[in-house]
């Protein structure tokens, strides 16, 4: 800023390593470089323009990508969650299941193999062969 008003950088002083404009002093006796000595030319500027239109529909096109895999990827979270409770569930029913299907084997083999007591008789009586919507 001078004078509060800004002024474009035309140049860099490699000395101080600074941009400065026409009005910046002090670097008489500096290296300078004017910018319009390594400024591109407009044929260069438009294949470089084109270039990094080109970057960024890949860019879009990879996000794109992502964001499809990304929700995939939530998609099989979710999934693998139900996975979990569903076979955690079904754990549950076939050890429930085969505690039942024990103790109902062990009164009925009792009771046919005449080992009759009290306990296998009133168990027998009581025996439940459900096999129902739980399991």
């Amino acid at each position: 800023m001078h004078n509060n008003r800004k002024k474009p950088y035309i140049k860099y002083c490699r000395t101080c390593k600074k941009n400065i404009c026409n009005w910046c002093k002090g670097h008489e006796k500096h290296n300078i470089i004017r910018f319009d000595s390594i400024e591109p030319d407009e044929d260069l500027f438009n294949k470089f323009e084109k270039k990094l239109v080109n970057m960024q529909s890949i860019g879009d096109e990879l996000n794109k990508k992502y964001l499809k895999i990304f929700q995939a990827k939530e998609n099989i979270e979710i999934i693998s969650c139900l996975i979990n409770e569903v076979h955690e569930q079904l754990k549950n029913y076939t050890n429930e299941f085969e505690s039942h299907f024990k103790f109902n084997s062990v009164i009925f083999n009792c009771y046919k193999k005449e080992k009759m007591n009290f306990y296998i008789l009133s168990n027998f009586i009581k025996l439940d062969f459900t096999s129902e919507a739980k399991y």
